[in-house]
């Protein structure tokens, strides 16, 4: 759910030094929607951030100046560490679209500082010295009921649902009732919960998921009942998966009698009208507007393949298997009967085809993947939840004897709340130490000569005898880890010293065991060792093979260089995007595989993986269009939908150039730190490089925004030849669908477009007081060249091109144009869109020829706002 109007107003303030209330809802690392407000409760506001989905939830003040601003969380109000160990999530998710640059931090303080509200201060949430303390408790809390655990999220979603869906008061007063009591339990247990206060990560979760669950509770109890009528979801329900229609389908069209086949297709009609009656009234599909049209676009797929099967004839020349007789694999294999799309397409995926080398080449990653999946996870010797158990099963507590052994048997395998796991070398001490502490507990609790021993001390005995059995086995398995790692990279190391060609995928799976805490120091500096051998290796080979060719195609060279991992992972942006390098280490060509598109474009599109390489290149064909009918180019580097190292993807030229990024420097600075003089060189480049770009060159990057509407306008998808000529970059966000739109008009004002930060120096605090003032040559009149070209484009022409070339693309790589998308993933009203663009930048252009390039965009955003507030009217009514 993106930013609000409100709360880019708030925001606004904040950048100015007036604080605002937030609330924010995140699983993990991903932010699912941020509120900023100056009016209002917050319990409202909770609600409100909710609606983006279940996740947990946080809430303070913000407040700073600039774009550095703090989320500051109270102790008071339950937070003791900030909601995730760094604020990218919330960085990219308060920049996205908006023309924001924040820099977000998260800090932890005793109490929230005041707010100055703006409405009559009807607000529950003022500060936190002026409300009441709870009385203390008067009689201890009861005791948790041995082998009660912790729900997870999940769970309690389920019982949510549970009293959602009730259709009767006494049955959702039953429901309502017992997880208000099911949930007072679990919180009265977090608080005596030796193993939780020992895990401040652990419990922060578990706290986080009751203050979740509380607030929906809280809204539960005034949601009116469903209607009687209305039918209900029932939760056990799923929908079938394309690959299972896939299967039906398959079995109507081999049926080999009408009888049989008549059966089967009154079946899956059958199935079918259910599914599509039960996704109408599922209200959990209606909260997960992508969910829902995921299952709608396989139903309708479906529904057209029925269309046609109803028609098709039996397959020739077969003969019905005798039943219970003849194996159903021995009945030859039938193609299942495809519909042909107007362009002539199978409506289906199509395999890509393996060269030998290829094949090959996958062999040795399946093989790697097989022997390297065993070795990364580390498991833990007990989960928190057995530990707990066995403290109350034997009436101690941590402090004890017994407790230490078990807090010593408590592995940390996956990070705590700072971030910290247990090194090999740190539970190989653990461990040991734990055992000896269970021989020692074992030898001085003997039976006595008279009489016996406690049951409780009987108990600890035996789970210390249990602890040194699994211990020693544990630690035997870190030994065998160890000894499979080595072994591995001695095979993998003789066999690249033998000339034995090793993929730089292989590589890829070895890397995975770089994280791995069960490996020794030792270890982990072989597993180094043998993944820059082998990287180095296939480089060489890759080149070497290069070398030999006269005059390689653009293609084949690329297929060598991707196939023998001669590139660099991209430096910004979100997408996987692999630089090809030459040998003199110069970029070849950027390749973008669809399966590493970026989620914040694919989101903001509503489209599978694939709408962005096919924009790639179609952002490629109008430039390329524009350079034939006026002979001025865009600088859009050539890009092409292809097939490398079997995958699709886009295959973009490379440019030779410089970035101006103020979030590769933010990157930078976060992720290599220590790494001075990179982060210097990028600070120069803010600092210099935009003053000297020609202005000729800022205006076609302006002016390529209008032609492809690629709205996500920011520094960072340009990049500056010789430091004076820009270039635009990334065209997967370009060509926008109804979705896009509806996106930017969803709130009461236009979500405003940042076109205009094109003509300002870039967003970051090192330009000081330059930051947010006109670039000089934004200021300049617009080329009269440029000015001519555009008014003399053929806008019809340029979209029949553009027609003509996805019809291509739609043929050439059906795998791009999956169900309900028979037609690619690039539609004639997206087209029509881009059109709308163009004649809206050439009506600027010509009522004032010599305007600058900063009323260029100004005018441009005004015409944007009123198209999109009419288009928003239009689907209103």
């Amino acid at each position: 759910m993106p930013l609000n109007e409100d709360s880019i107003k708030c925001l606004e303030l904040v950048k100015r030094g007036q604080p605002a209330r937030f609330v924010m809802v995140h699983k993990g690392m991903k932010v699912l929607s941020v509120i900023a407000y100056r009016k209002g409760n917050l319990d409202g506001h909770k609600r409100d951030a909710r609606e983006a989905g279940m996740g947990e939830v946080s809430f303070g003040v913000v407040d700073g100046s600039g774009p550095n601003i703090v989320f500051k969380l109270a102790v008071a109000d339950g937070f003791e560490a900030p909601p995730m160990k760094t604020p990218v999530g919330l960085r990219d998710f308060l920049n996205d679209g908006t023309g924001f640059s924040f820099k977000p931090t998260f800090e932890i303080v005793p109490e929230l500082p005041e707010v100055a509200m703006e409405d009559d201060g009807q607000t529950d949430d003022g500060p936190r010295q002026n409300r009441p303390l709870p009385p203390p408790p008067q009689q201890p809390p009861p005791q948790q009921p041995r082998g009660v655990v912790y729900r997870s999220q999940q769970q309690w979603d389920t019982i949510l649902a549970q009293i959602g869906e009730a259709t009767d008061d006494e049955t959702k007063s039953q429901l309502f009732d017992q997880a208000v009591a099911d949930l007072k339990v679990e919180r009265v247990q977090v608080q005596n919960d030796p193993l939780l206060a020992g895990d401040p990560n652990a419990k922060r979760e578990v706290e986080g998921v009751h203050r979740n669950v509380a607030e929906e509770l809280k809204a539960l109890a005034g949601r009116p009942l469903p209607q009687q009528n209305e039918p209900q979801s029932r939760r056990g329900d799923v929908y079938r998966s394309q690959e299972q229609w896939d299967a039906i389908l398959s079995q109507i069209a081999q049926a080999t009698d009408e009888e049989t086949k008549a059966q089967r297709f009154n079946q899956a009609v059958a199935d079918m009208k259910a599914e599509r009656e039960q996704a109408n009234a599922d209200p959990l599909l209606h909260g997960d507007p992508n969910a829902k049209r995921e299952v709608e676009g396989v139903h309708r797929y479906v529904a057209e393949e029925l269309k046609s099967l109803k028609s098709q004839p039996l397959p020739p020349n077969l003969q019905a298997p005798l039943p219970e007789q003849q194996p159903r694999r021995q009945l030859p294999p039938q193609p299942r009967p495809r519909r042909l799309d107007p362009t002539g397409r199978v409506g289906v995926r199509r395999q890509l085809q393996l060269t030998p080398e290829q094949q090959q080449t996958r062999q040795q990653i399946q093989q790697a993947r097989e022997t390297i999946t065993p070795l990364v996870d580390t498991p833990r010797l007990y989960e928190r939840e057995t530990l707990r158990q066995m403290l109350e099963e034997c009436e101690t507590d941590q402090e004890s004897d017994f407790g230490k052994i078990c807090v010593l048997t408590s592995v940390r395998s996956t990070p705590d709340n700072r971030g910290y796991i247990d090194s090999h070398e740190e539970i190989m001490e653990r461990l040991t130490k734990a055992r000896d502490l269970a021989r020692k507990y074992i030898k001085g609790h003997a039976d006595p000569l008279v009489g016996k021993l406690p049951s409780r001390v009987l108990k600890r005995r035996g789970y210390c005898g249990e602890m040194v059995t699994k211990i020693d086995d544990y630690l035997a398995q870190m030994e065998r880890r160890n000894t499979d790692a080595l072994a591995l990279c001695e095979n993998y190391t003789a066999q690249l010293k033998a000339g034995q060609p090793l993929s730089y995928q292989v590589g890829e799976e070895l890397a995975k065991l770089q994280k791995n805490t069960w490996l020794s120091t030792q270890t982990l500096a072989k597993v180094n060792a043998t993944l820059e051998l082998l990287r180095k290796t296939s480089q060489i080979r890759g080149y070497s093979k290069l070398s030999k060719l006269q005059n390689p195609g653009e293609l084949e060279k690329a297929e060598i260089l991707l196939s023998h991992g001669c590139f660099k992972e991209g430096g910004g942006g979100t997408s996987d995007v692999r630089l090809l390098r030459n040998l003199d280490g110069s970029i070849s060509h950027a390749f973008k595989s669809t399966t590493g598109e970026a989620p914040g474009a694919l989101n903001f599109l509503q489209l599978p993986p694939g709408a962005c390489t096919v924009r790639e290149e179609l952002c490629s064909k109008v430039v390329q269009d524009v350079l034939t009918q006026t002979g001025i180019d865009f600088g859009f580097p050539k890009a092409q939908t292809v097939h490398l190292d079997g995958q699709t993807g886009a295959l973009i030229e490379g440019i030779r150039g410089v970035t101006v990024d103020p979030e590769e420097l933010s990157k930078l600075s976060q992720q290599n730190p220590r790494d001075e003089e990179a982060i210097a060189e990028a600070q120069r480049r803010l600092l210099e490089v935009p003053e000297k770009i020609t202005a000729q060159s800022l205006q076609k990057v302006v002016l390529f925004s209008t032609l492809t509407c690629q709205w996500d306008c920011k520094w960072g998808n340009l990049m500056v030849e010789g430091e004076t000529n820009a270039r635009p970059i990334d065209g997967g966000g370009a060509f926008p669908t109804q979705e896009c739109v509806d996106d930017f008009g969803r709130g009461e004002e236009v979500r405003p477009l940042a076109i205009l930060a094109l003509t300002q120096y870039p967003p970051h605090t090192s330009l000081g007081n330059k930051l947010g003032q006109t670039l000089p040559q934004a200021e300049q009149p617009m080329d009269p060249d440029i000015v001519r070209g555009i008014l003399a484009l053929d806008v019809n022409a340029l979209l029949d091109g553009l027609k003509t070339r996805r019809d291509q693309i739609t043929n050439d790589f059906p795998e791009l144009a999956p169900p309900p998308h028979n037609h690619g993933l690039v539609d004639d009203s997206t087209l029509g869109r881009v059109a709308a663009s163009i004649q809206a930048a050439q009506s600027i252009l010509r009522a004032n020829p010599q305007q600058s390039l900063v009323d260029f965009a100004t005018a441009y955003q005004n015409w944007w706002i009123e198209w999109i507030t009419a288009n928003r009217r239009a689907r209103n009514n």
